[in-house]
């Protein structure tokens, strides 16, 4: 429903693979934000302190945002964990040029913390091809993000397969 409360008009998308319409997506990535701004905001807050109160100094979260967009996400992610005072470091990953560019300008050397942007798919994180994922730390705790990534597919996903290096 949040959808189709922040959208104002529905798109159908013919998809040759699941990211092929992702040109410039100039477009997808203001509605995006809205939907995040409206939706997503407050409750991710919320789960983000709880992790902080958790962690507390023991371990380091590493944000990931998978179809990261402009990096909003990581962005206000980033402010409520400084505000925790929790240690941190944030992976945007986006198969869209245009969406890394902008992420980029919005979250890399602006002094807040370690942030890789990665060009990738829901597919690459899957299959495990995208090591700064896989590669963490003993003292790190992963969390992953992907608010809009998931209403086009599904992921098909082995309870019994959990073995390291067969992807996220």
């Amino acid at each position: 429903n949040c959808y189709a409360k922040a959208l104002k008009e529905p798109r159908d998308i013919e998809l040759g693979t699941y990211d092929s319409h992702l040109d410039d997506k100039t477009d997808d990535l203001r509605a995006s934000e809205k939907v995040f701004e409206l939706h997503f905001k407050s409750p991710l807050r919320s789960l983000l302190l709880e992790y902080a109160k958790e962690l507390r100094s023991s371990k380091r979260l590493v944000i990931a945002d998978i179809g990261s967009g402009n990096g909003r996400v990581l962005e206000f992610a980033a402010e409520v964990m400084k505000e925790a005072n929790c240690e941190f470091r944030l992976i945007a990953i986006d198969p869209s040029e245009r969406a890394q560019e902008l992420c980029k300008e919005r979250l890399v050397g602006r002094n807040t913390t370690e942030t890789i942007v990665e060009g990738a798919t829901l597919e690459d994180v899957c299959s495990g091809r995208v090591k700064e994922l896989s590669e963490l730390r003993s003292d790190e705790v992963l969390l992953i993000l992907m608010k809009g990534v998931l209403h086009d597919r599904s992921i098909e996903w082995d309870e019994e397969s959990q073995e390291v290096g067969e992807g996220v």
